[in-house]
């Protein structure tokens, strides 16, 4: 390390607070988890966390959570562990829909690339509709 380097960090409070929120409310949207139902759950998987901390870490006080902490609580929550650290992350709702799918069957996994192929073409097809109407809107103007 340089002399005026500074060392590296771990992720910001804020961004493990903002990616723990969004998880609270896309996760169980209906009825939001509480801090202790949290806890508990980890607690149950042989985490040793308090409601407390986690209201610490949803809120952005508690600044240096340990990697068993981010893990558990992206296992609860069904994402990926870097989903706390990765400034751009793949959404929670990705995350979710690929561990769903991954528990499919082959034969539905594949009718689920079908039709999310199927679903890309015609995105494209739409984009390149719209592109072309706009060149020749331009076009008309002139």
């Amino acid at each position: 390390m340089r002399q005026n380097e500074k060392p590296p960090s771990g992720p910001s409070p804020t961004l493990i607070s903002e990616r723990l929120q969004e998880l609270y409310v896309k996760h169980r949207p209906k009825h939001v988890y509480t801090d202790a139902e949290v806890a508990d759950a980890l607690k149950a998987k042989g985490l040793r966390i308090s409601a407390e901390n986690i209201r610490k870490l949803r809120i952005g006080t508690h600044d240096n959570p340990t990697a068993s902490t981010l893990t558990a609580l992206a296992e609860f929550f069904g994402v990926g562990a870097g989903y706390f650290l990765d400034p751009a992350p793949v959404s929670a709702k990705v995350q979710v829909m690929t561990r769903s799918i991954e528990q499919l069957s082959d034969g539905a996994r594949e009718g689920i690339d079908a039709i999310i192929q199927s679903t890309l073409r015609m995105e494209q097809a739409a984009r390149e509709s719209a592109q072309l109407a706009t060149e020749q809107a331009r076009r008309d103007a002139h």
